[in-house]
This record gives C-alpha cells, structure tokens and sequence, in this order.
C-alpha cells in the first residue's frame, strides 16, 4: 500500500535501484535534495543528463562530458579506480532518444552500475514517454541503475511512468488541480492528489511530502 513517509525514509529503503520522480516548480528546492540526499552521499559514479547547463551543477567536481560518446569511457575509468564522479552531460542539440538508444546500448553490454539523473524531463520525456525510456525504468535491476527523472508540473509526468515508480517526491509547482484531470486513473491517485494538496497548501516554500510506490 502506498504510503507518506517522514522525508529522511525515503532514502534509506532497502531496495537495490530505485526509479525516483521528483516534481516541483523553479526555486522549490529539488536540487538541493539531488545534491544533499542522491548525489553527496552517492557510492555510485553519477550519470547526469541534462539539455543545457544547470547552475547548481557548476560546482560539482568531475567529468564534463559534452559528447555522448565520452561517456562509456568516463563510466569505465569510475568503474575501474573505484571512484564516485559526477559525469555531466549537455547537448542542447541531441535528441533524447539518440540519448536513451546509447544508454540502453551501453547499459546492454555491461550495465551501468550508476545512478541517472535525467534534469528537467519537462523539456523532452513530457506527456508521453517511449519505449526506450519505458525500458529504461522497467528494466533498472537488469541495467544496474537508479533512475531519477525531475519535472516542473505533476501533470507533465507521462501517466504510464508512474506503474515503475518507486518514489514520488512533491514539491509545490503552483498548478492547481483543475490541471491534473488526466492523472484519475494513475496507481495510487487518491494519495498522490492528497500529497498534491497537502504540499501546495502549506506555507513553507521548500516543503515535500516523499511517497513510497515500492510493492
């Protein structure tokens, strides 16, 4: 049964790889709890997908990749000196599913033994999400990935993501629930639009309520 968890549980479940979605509007602070609770504390090397440079990342210490072809390289040299980077990757011109088919292919061969993010999913994986990202969720335990996808509105989450979620993180957004009309028929809607409310009406700017999807 899905459930609200006090914030600091969410992160300590005893699951090997994890699919989180993290929605919340600009300023509500969902990179401070990528950097603070996914990223900081990480054991895994770091696999940052994101279509322009981000200011929070500018000061993260590792590999800037620019070209998604470095990647399977800076993922083999984490792998073999046992470190932890944070491989960012920016192409304002590359097409997300030409991100997702190297992926998969790369996570194919040898898994990836990493956590993804995939920064603001809004501006490419909205309403409807493809096969290639479907399997990329799906399939997490096969590929040896956790995934985390952020998103600005609840209602750009594509509705068929929400079946592989293991966590729901809300963060306010300033929609309202006339906007989330298509979402009645996701898993578990009663809670999610309870949490909606709860995490719009409150008065602290930087309040979440974390939700546990894991069966």
């Amino acid at each position: 049964m899905t459930k609200v968890l006090p914030k600091g549980d969410v992160f300590n479940q005893e699951h090997r790889y994890k699919f989180v979605i993290i929605v919340g509007g600009p300023g509500m602070g969902k990179s401070t709890l990528l950097l603070s609770q996914f990223i900081q504390p990480s054991t895994l090397p770091v696999l940052i997908f994101a279509t322009k440079p981000q200011k929070w990342m500018e000061h993260l210490k590792g590999i800037e990749s620019e070209q998604l072809k470095h990647w399977e390289l800076a993922l083999r040299q984490a792998s073999n000196k046992g470190s932890v980077p944070v491989i960012r990757g920016y192409d304002s011109e590359a097409n997300p599913e030409y991100f997702m088919e190297n992926l998969i292919a790369l996570a194919d061969g040898r898994g990836l033994n990493c956590t993804v993010i995939l920064e603001d999913c809004t501006n490419y994986v909205q309403f409807k999400a493809s096969q290639r990202f479907q399997r990329l969720v799906n399939q997490r335990e096969h590929f040896r990935c956790n995934v985390i996808m952020t998103y600005h509105s609840l209602q750009s989450v594509p509705r068929e993501l929400f079946q592989y979620a293991d966590f729901l993180i809300l963060f306010k957004t300033g929609s309202s629930r006339k906007h989330l009309k298509s979402l009645d028929k996701i898993p578990n809607a009663e809670t999610v639009l309870a949490a909606f409310d709860t995490v719009e009406a409150h008065p602290n700017k930087h309040f979440y309520v974390p939700l546990n999807f894991q069966r």
